[in-house]
């Protein structure tokens, strides 16, 4: 089996818009929004890190940073990959890029009830630091605030 974690591309956006759709509980970007994100167009600095196998795309991670943070905005893996491990390693990339880029701290919102992807962070070192009352909707839902300190880039 060939696995491959990458920097998205262009080319990638039909398979997120795909995945981004198939994912109930998460908050659903735009077409326009994965592609600033995908070309480098969008506002702030932006990385999106994909998950493959073969030429099959089964996951992504969209991360950006502002002000020496990065931010984990959205985390996707097919449901037949699912506690595989993928996401881990989508969550380790995520760290890297941050140290990488010199962020001192990385975030994330995270609904309340997603009880998966809260355990996944609490294994990658992310700990609860607030609450956003009714952040999301469809359903209304509050969100959880998680933060771990971005170790520095190794020399």
């Amino acid at each position: 089996m060939t696995v491959e974690f990458r920097v998205g591309r262009m080319e990638d956006l039909p398979a997120l818009m795909a995945l981004d759709a198939a994912t109930p509980q998460m908050a659903h970007w735009s077409e326009q929004e994965y592609r600033a994100a995908l070309d480098g167009s969008s506002p702030v600095q932006r990385q999106v890190i994909v998950f493959q196998q073969h030429d099959t795309v089964n996951g992504f991670i969209v991360l950006k940073l502002v002000a020496g943070v990065a931010e984990i905005e959205n985390l996707v893996v097919d449901a037949q990959w699912r506690r595989s491990g993928y996401g881990r390693n989508l969550v380790d990339n995520a760290i890297g890029w941050a140290a990488i880029v010199g962020a001192e701290r990385i975030q994330l919102e995270v609904r309340e009830s997603n009880h998966a992807a809260r355990a996944l962070y609490a294994a990658a070192g992310f700990q609860q630091v607030g609450r956003r009352k009714a952040y999301y909707s469809a359903p209304p839902e509050d969100a959880i605030l998680l933060d771990r300190r971005v170790p520095p880039a190794a020399e």
